[in-house]
């Protein structure tokens, strides 16, 4: 990072950005001058948003590659196989065991897990699998309160995650870098496994959790942008898919 990074970032100041939205969020503070300016650009697992007056038109959003958002537990005896009906029950509280999903041969009761607030995991988990309803707000009443929101995303080693009977949202990329040993990344995944939804494998076509990952940058930034715009050039050749696909990312 830039040097300016160290008066906005680190020990009595400010964490670093964590997840899509707090990055997208850094660079917005360094685009209306609140920031110092720091960073290049912030890799993110969702799109543009509108919902906060169209600030993040000043950023560009470049696709790099397509991901995967989807359910995960390390539950022996589970269907591997949800439908989407089933998951967004587990979250709104109409499912709270496991012995009440058919096909089922084990019981316990259901610990569910968001991600750190800042995750684009969790944002895209909600807006995609749970088709937008996010049950941790107050009108979910008792079941809101029942859904911890504080591990870190994409780790089934996770401290808040203290049950054999969790659930929780993870990336098909995140999970094949951690399971793949050619990419060098730890694995955290802690015995959970992937699952599909109604019948699809994430990453398939259709997949009702499929998602695209991006770059952001400022593009009013002159500073970096020739070197910001060299880099994700370079990494979305096709000389560099190989990559990119050793890491679970799609095309």
């Amino acid at each position: 990072g830039k040097a300016a990074c160290n008066t906005n970032y680190g020990v009595g100041k400010d964490a670093w950005p964590n997840g899509s939205n707090d990055g997208i969020r850094a660079l917005l503070a360094e685009h209306a001058g609140s920031n110092a300016n720091c960073l290049s650009f912030a890799r993110s697992t969702r799109d543009r948003r509108s919902d906060n007056g169209n600030a993040e038109a000043s950023l560009a959003f470049e696709r790099v590659g397509g991901d995967a958002i989807t359910w995960a537990t390390r539950k022996a005896g589970v269907p591997n196989n949800l439908t989407q009906k089933q998951v967004r029950d587990i979250y709104n509280c109409t499912i709270t065991d496991w012995n009440q999903i058919p096909g089922s041969t084990v019981s316990g009761p259901i610990q569910k897990h968001l991600p750190q607030a800042g995750s684009g995991t969790r944002t895209e988990f909600i807006r995609t699998v749970l088709r937008g309803v996010d049950p941790t707000l107050p009108v979910g009443g008792y079941c809101a309160s029942s859904i911890f929101v504080t591990a870190q995303e994409n780790r089934g080693d996770a401290p808040q995650i203290t049950s054999v009977d969790a659930i929780i949202p993870y990336s098909k990329a995140a999970y094949r870098e951690q399971t793949n040993p050619a990419t060098g990344v730890a694995n955290h995944t802690n015995g959970f496994v992937l699952g599909n939804i109604d019948g699809k494998a994430p990453n398939a076509s259709d997949f009702v959790g499929n998602i695209d990952v991006y770059y952001v940058y400022d593009d009013m930034d002159n500073e970096n942008d020739a070197d910001t715009i060299a880099f994700i050039n370079w990494a979305k050749a096709p000389a560099q898919r190989a990559i990119w696909t050793a890491f679970g990312y799609r095309d």
